[in-house]
């Protein structure tokens, strides 16, 4: 018989080798920090992938809060689990994700898991990838990614393409926030690859795509893509594909590089396909254009069809292509826009072109890469009636103003919605004199708001977008590098930062001398005039060669 004192020891064992219940847990890594104190909830882990395999299937949401710095792995992120995990780090363009790996490999990958949520922080695909291969993430279902720069310094072959951006297959994912872009000497193929696998609903706000080679967003397999807010600067190819799939853009600044189509709809079986574009501004800069600006395919029984409302498009040959060689037809459909030209068609299908303005529109600054309306422009005021979505164009102000100021608020096409102009100032009353003085105190000339006070307008919250328009130029063996930005908002100030060194101001374009051999690092962030600053700063990367 077991002696009564050796059973509570025994117990108290027992019970030690029973699971803990289930908590939330938060990984701070690599150490505790001001962002993540040790307040005895949190943990310290020195290693992500750590983190990023424990307690990912005990039925609660985990948070790993990362430092300022960059995190490495030989191969791919891949968090484990089912359970919801927020990765959070320091801000774009301080904390990094990146792999060292020389395969062709994705640096995060998040199919197979819970919902994941990456936010304030960077992906690179660095130089060790193969040339033309590597992707920054791939994921599925329940993925959001909040405030995250991608950047791609993978050096493309001698008339390359690049590594690649965003894929996501399965399941309904969205973006907020989120800029994609090469950086120093590398280059970006496919900035977002929605549904190439099966079937996947993508929606984006706030996105910014610079110079893709290969398409900046491509939908397959009927997937639904929806965007709003979306810049996409110096594509070389057609920018928007949906093959089959149906992609729905508002609020588009569309450049292209090269003489392309940047917006296709194409069927090649009895899936139907659609691009629908509201809003778009899309420019060509490739001299002698000649290619249409948009164009919808139909090759089986599935029907394509591309619908512009809105939208200005300048620098392409004609307004659109239509071509079905098999039974589904193949429609575009214009209207409220300016497209100059003519649409051609060729088999099923139609082609319809209502209420579109005939004006060529002026911007404020094309040169400048300012494609907002210039005052007394054909596009100010020239949209559809009504204040149906969307109520903010591209930079967030409000949509529909009375731009022209003849008293009725119509909306822009294109873009960008032109602020309604200052109201005339109230006539100033004259000076009566007081009684018996013969002199009296001249009035204020000012006319009192309701309650005594002043009427203010929306207050302007959102950040411009800094883009790189060239550079670092052909002196860098002598120790020079010239830098271009820009930014998606006019009136704007930049502030740079070389390598460690002091923030300072700076202007387009930036010449730097005097610089030592080796790998430097140039930041660029606009403010606008409100003071917001872009959150997701312009990274040059570039190497200054050792003089022979």
């Amino acid at each position: 018989m077991t002696a009564p004192r050796l059973l509570l020891p025994a117990c108290l064992a027992a019970l030690a080798l029973l699971p803990a219940s289930a908590s939330a847990t938060t990984f701070c890594v690599p150490t505790f920090s001001a962002a993540c104190p040790d307040d005895g909830t949190t943990v310290a882990q020195a290693s992500l992938e750590t983190a990023m395999s424990t307690s990912g299937s005990d039925g609660t949401a985990d948070t790993i809060v990362l430092g300022p710095g960059v995190f490495s792995t030989t191969s791919t992120f891949t968090p484990t689990g089912t359970d919801a995990l927020t990765v959070v780090g320091q801000g774009a363009g301080a904390s990094f994700l990146t792999s060292s790996s020389g395969a062709n490999v994705f640096v995060v990958s998040l199919t197979g898991r819970g919902p994941t949520l990456l936010r304030d922080l960077s992906i690179v695909v660095g130089e060790s990838f193969p040339t033309d291969n590597g992707s920054a993430l791939n994921a599925d279902a329940g993925t959001i990614l909040r405030d995250v720069e991608v950047e791609l310094r993978n050096p493309p072959s001698p008339g390359g393409t690049g590594s690649y951006g965003l894929t996501f297959n399965g399941g309904i994912s969205s973006l907020e926030r989120v800029r994609i872009a090469p950086s120093g000497s590398g280059a970006l193929a496919t900035a977002l690859d929605v549904g190439s696998a099966t079937p996947t609903g993508l929606t984006a706000t706030q996105l910014t795509i610079a110079q893709p080679r290969v398409t900046a967003i491509r939908a397959e397999s009927g997937s639904p893509v929806t965007a709003s807010r979306v810049v996409v600067l110096g594509a070389r190819s057609t920018a928007v594909l949906a093959r089959p799939a149906t992609v729905t853009l508002t609020n588009l600044l569309l450049t292209m590089a090269a003489d392309t189509p940047p917006v296709a709809a194409t069927s090649p079986s009895a899936t139907a396909s659609s691009v629908t574009l509201d809003h778009a501004t899309i420019v060509s800069s490739a001299p002698g254009a000649t290619t249409p600006p948009v164009g919808a395919t139909a090759q089986s029984t599935g029907g394509a069809t591309v619908t512009v409302t809105n939208s200005i498009v300048s620098g392409f040959a004609g307004a659109g292509q239509r071509s079905a060689t098999g039974v589904g037809p193949a429609r575009i459909a214009l209207s409220a826009s300016h497209v100059p030209g003519v649409v051609g068609a060729a088999g099923p299908g139609s082609t319809s072109a209502t209420d579109m303005v005939l004006s060529a529109p002026t911007f404020a600054d094309p040169a400048g890469f300012d494609f907002s309306l210039a005052a007394g422009s054909a596009g100010v005021d020239a949209g559809t009636p009504g204040t149906a979505s969307p109520t903010v164009d591209l930079n967030g102000n409000p949509r529909v103003v009375d731009g022209n100021g003849d008293g009725t608020a119509i909306r822009d096409i294109g873009a960008y919605e032109r602020p309604a102009p200052p109201p005339a100032p109230a006539p100033q009353p004259s000076p009566t004199p007081a009684p018996g003085t013969g002199t009296g105190t001249p009035g204020t000339g000012t006319v009192p708001g309701p309650g005594g006070g002043t009427m203010a307008g929306p207050a302007d919250t959102t950040a411009p977008e800094t883009f790189r328009r060239g550079g670092p130029g052909s002196r860098l063996r002598r120790g020079i590098a010239t830098f271009r930005f820009g930014a998606s908002e006019r009136g704007v100030r930049f502030q740079c930062r070389l390598d460690g060194g002091r923030v300072r101001t700076c202007t387009s374009p930036l010449t730097l001398r005097r610089l030592r051999a080796g790998r430097h690092v140039l930041r660029v962030r606009a403010i606008d005039a409100a003071g917001n600053a872009d959150r997701t700063p312009l990274v040059l990367r570039f190497t200054v060669p050792r003089r022979r």
